[in-house]
């Protein structure tokens, strides 16, 4: 692997080698730690604490939410489908949380479908393979924070404009109905832009008006398609974004993972789920 300037731990702790197209399993720690040439054992102890972190949020979860989990485990019998980038790819994720909540009930599977640094057009280019390929009942789309960046200027990146974002998120939606798989999308959080500039110098930046924008499209979207809409933004805009992001700006927290694997055990209660 091309040496990174991120640490080891942001690429364990964000499954950084989905990006190769290998097919690791993320608890395969032989093949992982010589994916980034590391040490096995280093490797292991890496994931093992992430992994730590996600018991200990479930074990919380669990105290307040106990009979809402037990009532979704017992009678939920469906495989659900978790399409996204780095938000949902995190091993600290909403996603990873609620495999862990319901590891017990076998009758409901959870699919992890997401890639650090994916926008939709990188999924629209996996479609079929990561997405229609597979057989689910339900499918929860968080999607949009890298096509929403902005090129600073003597960058040569290509970005996703409001309008290419729309087209992908209708076609990858009307695709994944045609499975007949009931869809929610979530919208986005904030992005801290100085934050975000000050740990990743890449020329890269954001607005907080580009994701609002992109939020727009994401609601109209979700009314014109009759698709469930977890508004996440929403549930954030009482926090500052220091309250919910890491220190690199850009990815969500423990407290902004747990607001968001709450909102989506609400979704999955509801009847018409």
């Amino acid at each position: 692997m091309k040496e990174s300037p991120l640490s080891t731990d942001f690429l364990i702790q964000f499954n950084l080698y989905k990006r190769s197209g290998l097919n690791i399993h993320p608890q395969d720690f032989k093949r992982i730690a010589k994916f980034y040439n590391i040490d096995e054992f280093y490797c292991k102890t890496l994931i093992k604490k992430h992994e730590e972190v996600v018991n200990n949020l479930v074990a919380s979860i669990k105290k307040e939410h106990n009979v809402l989990i037990d009532n979704i485990g017992s009678t939920y019998n469906k495989s659900i489908i978790f399409i996204g980038d780095s938000l949902t790819s995190d091993r600290e994720s909403y996603l990873n949380m609620l495999r862990c909540m319901f590891q017990d009930y076998s009758n409901i599977r959870f699919i992890d479908s997401a890639i650090s640094g994916d926008t939709t057009f990188d999924i629209l280019k996996r479609l079929y393979d990561s997405v229609l390929n597979i057989d689910f009942d339900a499918a929860f789309i968080l999607i949009g924070t890298n096509d929403a960046k902005i090129a600073l200027e003597g960058t040569e990146h290509n970005l996703i404009s409001l309008e290419e974002y729309k087209r992908n998120l209708k076609f990858i939606i009307k695709n994944i109905k045609n499975k007949g798989a009931k869809i929610f999308i979530l919208t986005l959080p904030y992005v801290n832009a100085e934050k975000y500039r000050g740990y990743f110098k890449n020329k890269m930046d954001y607005s907080t008006e580009k994701i609002d924008q992109y939020n727009h499209v994401i609601k109209d979207v979700a009314q014109e398609l009759n698709i469930g809409l977890v508004d996440i933004h929403q549930k954030l805009s009482g926090l500052k974004t220091k309250d919910y992001l890491l220190e690199d700006g850009i990815h969500l927290n423990n407290l902004g993972q747990t607001i968001i694997c709450q909102s989506v055990l609400q979704a999955l209660h509801k009847k018409d789920t």
